[in-house]
Parts: C-alpha cells; sequence; structure tokens
C-alpha cells in the first residue's frame, strides 16, 4: 500500500461541470492506499473464505476468464467491494482521498505529468479485449506510485455522490472515480471528474481499491 501524509488540499476544479466544482479545500487524515486494484486473485481468496459472493461472469467480466488472476475484478458491486475490503481489514477509500492519491495535492489535472496520455494507458480498448492486467503499463502511476488511477478499471469509493459545498445529495448512489479500458475520450480521465452508479450496478468498467 502507499502511504499518503495528512493535511489540507484542494479537490475539485471550477473550469469543468457542475459536477466538479467548486474548487475547495478538505482536511484528510494520513492513510494507506492499495497500489493496483483489487485482482481476480485477490477476489477469489474472499470467495473461497466465504467472505465474498461471486462477481458477475457477463461478457468483458474478469471473473470467468482463464488466466485471470492479474486481471482487476470488475463485474461487482458496491456491497460486494465494501465486504471485500472489510474482510482484508481495509476499507473503500473515500473520493476525497482518491484525489489525493491521483494530483498528490498539486494542481495537475492528470496523475501523470501534462496533458498528454502516456503511450501505455490502459484506454480505448476493444469490447474483446477487456481490461488490462494491473499495473501493466509499469509507468501509470500517480506522484505517490499508485497504479491505474484513471485507466483500466474506474472504481467505487464510499462517497455518495453529492454536489461540492451542499447538503442535499442528488443521486441515489456512490461515487465512481477514474476512466476505464473502454474510455476514448480524454476528459474523462481528469483526477476531478466524478461519476455515480447505484450501489447494485455490476459493470465491466468498474473495479476498487481499498484504503485504510
Amino acid at each position: 500500500m502507499a502511504k499518503l501524509h495528512g493535511g489540507e488540499f484542494v479537490i475539485g476544479r471550477d473550469d469543468g461541470d457542475a459536477a466538479v466544482g467548486p474548487a475547495h479545500v478538505v482536511t484528510l487524515a494520513p492513510f494507506e492506499l492499495d497500489v493496483t486494484e483489487a485482482t481476480v486473485a485477490d477476489y477469489a481468496a474472499c470467495v473461497a473464505a466465504g467472505a465474498c459472493s461471486e462477481p458477475g461472469a457477463g461478457d468483458s467480466c474478469t471473473w470467468a476468464r482463464r488466466d485471470a488472476e492479474r486481471l482487476p475484478v470488475n463485474c461487482v458491486d458496491w456491497h460486494q467491494a465494501t465486504r471485500f475490503c472489510s474482510w482484508a481489514g481495509k476499507r473503500l477509500p473515500t473520493e476525497a482521498e482518491w484525489e489525493r492519491a491521483a494530483r498528490a495535492g498539486t494542481g495537475r489535472r492528470y496523475p501523470w505529468d501534462g496533458d498528454s496520455p502516456p503511450a501505455d494507458l490502459c484506454w480505448s480498448r476493444d469490447a474483446a479485449l477487456g481490461p488490462c492486467p494491473v499495473d501493466a503499463g509499469g509507468g501509470v502511476h500517480s506522484p505517490y506510485g499508485v497504479a491505474d488511477l484513471e485507466d483500466n478499471l474506474a472504481e467505487w469509493t464510499s462517497s455518495p455522490f453529492c454536489r461540492y459545498l451542499e447538503e442535499e445529495c442528488l443521486e441515489t448512489g456512490p461515487v465512481i472515480r477514474g476512466g476505464d479500458w473502454t474510455s476514448s475520450d480524454l476528459q474523462v480521465f481528469g483526477a476531478s471528474d466524478r461519476a455515480w452508479d447505484k450501489s447494485s450496478g455490476r459493470l465491466p468498467t468498474v473495479g476498487f481499491r481499498c484504503a485504510r
């Protein structure tokens, strides 16, 4: 796990749609975050222990694929991700922690330097290929050394989808962060960009990593 120090940092930005702003200061305690997304092998251990239910096994779901141990587990809903992290002695990260890991408190838009995506970014892939093995790119890391925050799979967080600085939550599901292997528009890879889905959703584009 990568160790991230606490303190104040800016989350969100002012040059996007209403969901990503306004930019504002949050305070976080020190925390740790898994360097990679949870893999099929990781999740299989939880299933074998009787603590987790099996993921979906439809098209592009990694659970049913051969030699999938290093592939990130997908087609898991928010409840399954939460149970796995609890079984592992961890928890899902908040979206502020996720953005902290991606931006390191800097003003950068992406986890990588500059505006051009790395050549080995796992994105814009054919549906038949599915996601890449975790940390396959080797060089696609955030400033804290966390891999695949903006490619491969988007990720569940523990945060409800609310407008920043407002008490009312307009949607009824958790925040999802990061781009995924099907994305072809670089705009969705911004470290401040946000999405959501119902907690029961099992998408081939969404996985998770744990924090503590």
